[in-house]
């Protein structure tokens, strides 16, 4: 396989290096213990792995809320996103921060980037390797932390303690930005473009300029480039820490970072021969060509917790309304539009071919069964149906035939459980590995945090905010409807080839539908500055509550099941307090 890329399967989790990771955290400023630590490979190696040890597991609702709290998703558990969607939090109790643990990731990457120089058991080559592992990780947490909290603080090269008091104001975004972006493109001149099998997953220098891709695109958008509702953010000493002035040429440099990542030819995007197939590989599939960064899992905590209750699994991960009416028709054009007022009266186009009443005789695509199936999911896209599972389809397992039960006494309802059921009555087929079932070990697969297809989504953007004639964007964005089994943008939207306007709406659709549940539309619809309008809003679904999910029965209409609060503080998160009462050149972000 040419190229397949990569996830480090973190050393620590081996005795030795656990024992070095607990060293590090409890004597990291014991100068003999740090001394001893730079004398031999070994024990470089395992402060490295360390250093690896803060990347996040974006999949696990448990860490991280960017999926449960997006409006692509609805998940039942009752954990920290329950509490953002029902804007139930304030700097002192707000979930799933992150500020101390990137920091802490941030200062021992910096304290082995100042020190892996003294080990007289590495080679030159070896020196300028560790370091630019450890200078890509430093970046990455710092990319992690702007994208959360905006602005952060910048602490260059030296390792800052952090456990005592501090005094320090935060970098403006426009400094953030650019020391980041640097790091980034440093440490690409000293990674590989590929690594040896038993190192997938060690970052490349395809991944270093992927991020920095992803962080210009972020600096170009909406939020950051020019935002009026920040205006009046500055420090202390009246700095501004967003600046007021739109650049277009923000959009231009965003652009030409994804390009550097293309003209690496490095990666493609997973075709295997049919839509389906080809969509489904590339999360299934152990470091295909597609994946630029990634890490090697099981998968566990996401398969347990999307597997439906009557396969032993918890079955709570659900999709909403609003992402279930994002996907195409089969003949590639998108049914539904708008809304009248909320999203129990959806404005569908006519040309689409779509309809909510009735139900056909369909046979799906994937598991090949023919029933009465309700219209709403009859001739979609084949994207559709490899991420979601609505009550009577089969559920993913390999030779074995279970056909889900939403309904308020179905196997897989809610009346016999308190939180293993999917609010929304369709469940996330996507991501889940279709031999994890419970009665098979577990299957370890790599777990993605940046694939190509991302790339060109970033590409056409940013393309078309500044040059909305250039043919690229055309290029770039129906490889990835090809890839779907989908017409070019352009025999079905002929008007959008140089419609700014419009091509940006079809762009973040189709942004929309091949990332989803990968943690990007949460900070995509942030950054794009339309929170109130998506977050902020009643959550439909189908009504779970019905007696039956036979055709014709209540179970098949539009049904709200939550209300969300969404306000102008929410696009950041906030600081937290206690780090603003240590820090007192510390501001808050606006409106909390």
């Amino acid at each position: 396989m040419k190229k397949q890329i990569k996830y480090y399967i973190l050393f620590f989790l081996v005795l030795g290096a656990v024992s070095a990771c607990d060293t590090l955290d409890v004597e990291v400023d014991d100068r003999l213990t740090m001394d001893m630590v730079f004398e031999t490979r070994n024990s470089v190696q395992s402060f490295l792995n360390h250093v690896y040890s803060y990347t996040p597991q974006e999949h696990n609702h448990d860490q991280t809320p960017w999926v449960p709290a997006s409006d692509e998703a609805d998940f039942i558990y009752r954990r920290g996103y329950h509490n953002i969607n029902s804007g139930n939090w304030d700097p002192g109790s707000a979930p799933f921060q992150n500020w101390s643990h990137y920091y802490l990731g941030i200062r021992n990457a910096s304290y082995f980037i100042q020190r892996v120089g003294e080990c007289p058991e590495l080679s030159p080559a070896e020196i300028t390797r560790f370091e630019a592992e450890a200078r890509f990780l430093r970046a990455y947490y710092y990319f992690q932390l702007i994208r959360q909290y905006g602005p952060v603080i910048i602490l260059g090269e030296e390792p800052y303690p952090l456990d005592g008091d501090i005094n320090l104001a935060r970098n403006s975004f426009e400094e953030n930005v650019e020391w980041v972006t640097n790091e980034f493109e440093a440490a690409s001149r000293d990674l590989p473009l590929e690594w040896a099998s038993q190192w997938y997953g060690k970052p490349t220098r395809g991944a270093a300029l992927a991020y920095r891709s992803r962080l210009l695109l972020y600096a170009a958008s909406p939020l950051y480039n020019g935002n009026p509702m920040y205006s009046n953010v500055m420090n202390e000493d009246g700095n501004p820490l967003f600046s007021q002035n739109y650049s277009e040429d923000k959009w231009r440099q965003a652009a030409m970072a994804a390009r550097e990542v293309i003209d690496l030819n490095e990666y493609s995007l997973v075709e295997r021969g049919d839509p389906y197939t080809s969509y489904g590989s590339v999360f299934t599939e152990s470091w295909n060509e597609e994946i630029i960064h990634g890490r090697s899992e099981a998968g566990w905590w996401w398969d347990m917790h999307a597997r439906p209750r009557g396969r032993q699994g918890y079955g709570g991960k659900s999709a909403s309304q609003a992402q279930i009416d994002a996907y195409a028709m089969n003949n590639g054009r998108y049914p539904i539009t708008g809304y009248n007022g909320d999203q129990s009266s959806p404005v569908v186009d006519p040309e689409s071919g779509y309809t909510e009443e009735g139900f056909s005789t369909f046979t799906h695509p994937i598991e090949g069964q023919t029933r009465e199936t309700y219209n709403m999911f009859v001739d979609r896209e084949p994207r559709f149906y490899v991420s979601l599972l609505w009550s009577g389809a089969d559920w993913i397992f390999q030779d074995a035939d279970y056909a889900v039960q939403y309904y308020w006494e179905g196997r897989d309802g809610p009346a016999t459980a308190a939180h293993d059921y999917p609010k929304s009555g369709v469940s996330i087929r996507k991501l889940s590995h279709p031999d994890n079932d419970y009665t098979t070990p577990t299957v370890t697969r790599s777990w993605i945090l940046f694939r190509y297809a991302e790339i060109y989504l970033n590409y056409v953007e940013a393309l078309n905010e500044y040059d909305p004639n250039h043919q690229d964007i055309l290029v770039y964005l129906n490889r990835i409807r090809s890839r779907a089994g989908l017409p070019d943008i352009q025999e079905l939207y002929p008007e959008a080839a140089g419609n700014q306007e419009m091509m940006r709406e079809l762009i973040r659709r189709e942004r929309r539908v091949e990332l989803a549940f990968e943690t990007h539309r949460f900070f995509d619809t942030r950054r794009w500055l339309i929170g109130e309008e998506t977050n902020g809003t009643p959550f439909y679904g189908l009504n779970i509550f019905a007696t039956t999910d036979a055709p014709g029965s209540d179970f098949w209409q539009r049904y709200k099941h939550e209300d969300r609060v969404f306000g102008p503080q929410h696009y950041l998160f906030p600081i937290p307090q206690s780090e603003i009462e240590r820090n007192r050149s510390l501001v808050q972000n606006p409106y909390w």
